[in-house]
């Protein structure tokens, strides 16, 4: 997964920042 980092790195950085507010509401939900 971080391995592809410099591969998929314009659909890897969006994708980071929604599993980071995913997991940041996650408990709140």
């Amino acid at each position: 997964m971080w391995t592809r980092t410099a591969e998929n790195g314009r659909f890897f950085f969006p994708l980071t920042s929604l599993q980071i507010g995913y997991v940041s509401l996650h408990p709140l939900i």
